[in-house]
């Protein structure tokens, strides 16, 4: 289980050392449940292709996802989606307490959506407080 809290920001955030990068393209067989495709390209790193099921709504949910091939993801945008995939990127920062701090930024018919994600586990955490 895990609890997803989410913030709408305006860009990037300052200060906070970067962990991490993804250049990622992103689309939905299904809304109810939540299934997605996904492809992951860490900057000057590899590249990943990730299958996820997410159960209901709400703060809090479970969340599985499964690395697929290529063939597969290529399969699955072009045969079932049939459109373009959603293209973001999202950064990691990690904040002074160790927890990791996640940005991403859509861009959809040339608006930029950025938005804040702190991810933590069903039993609960300290709250992290953000400027």
């Amino acid at each position: 289980m895990e609890i997803e809290r989410k913030w709408m920001v305006k860009g990037w955030p300052e200060g906070l050392p970067l962990k991490e990068e993804f250049a990622m393209r992103q689309g939905y067989i299904s809304v109810r449940p939540t299934v997605r495709i996904r492809k992951e390209a860490l900057t000057g790193g590899k590249t990943d292709y990730i299958l996820c099921f997410k159960s209901g709504g709400g703060l809090a949910r479970e969340e599985i996802e499964r690395s697929i091939d290529k063939a597969l993801f290529d399969d699955l945008e072009h045969k079932i989606i049939g459109k373009p995939l959603i293209p973001k990127l999202r950064r990691s920062y990690t904040l002074p307490d160790g927890s990791t701090y996640e940005y991403e930024s859509a861009s959809r018919k040339s608006i930029d959506a950025y938005r804040a994600e702190l991810e933590g586990n069903a039993r609960g955490e300290r709250p992290v407080t953000l400027r």
